[in-house]
């Protein structure tokens, strides 16, 4: 294994061990109604697990990355999670909505996603 691999798999151990269990609904589509409020639709709603920024993880990944304030909660998810712009977090009872992906990277090789959500 190279150095890149072994960090990401570090990565998804501290993820694993140290995250909280959240929903996951990715979104599907977004249609308007003649008077313009919209409506969203999500897809099958799966458990996953992520880590709140400000955990255990700057000492896995670089302070400096995890300093830039990109939404109201800020979640660390594996990267091997499939997630895109407009999915749904829900996180103890509360929904969020991903309005920011920031890859997370050691060289070339993911190890992580950085999520900035906003409460729905």
């Amino acid at each position: 294994m190279s150095i890149a691999s072994n960090t990401r798999a570090i990565v998804r151990l501290k993820i694993n061990e140290f995250g909280n269990t959240v929903t996951h609904t990715p979104w599907s589509s977004e249609t308007y109604s003649d008077e313009g409020t919209a409506t969203i639709t999500y897809g099958t709603a799966a458990s996953a697990i992520m880590v709140t920024a400000g955990h255990v993880l700057h000492s896995v990944v670089q302070v400096k990355q995890m300093r830039e304030n990109i939404g109201e909660l800020t979640f660390i998810a594996r990267d091997d999670l499939t997630i895109v712009l407009k999915d749904k977090i829900t996180y103890q009872s509360t929904d969020y909505r991903v309005d920011v992906i920031r890859p997370i990277r050691f060289g070339d090789t993911l190890v992580a996603q950085r999520l900035g959500c906003n409460k729905i």
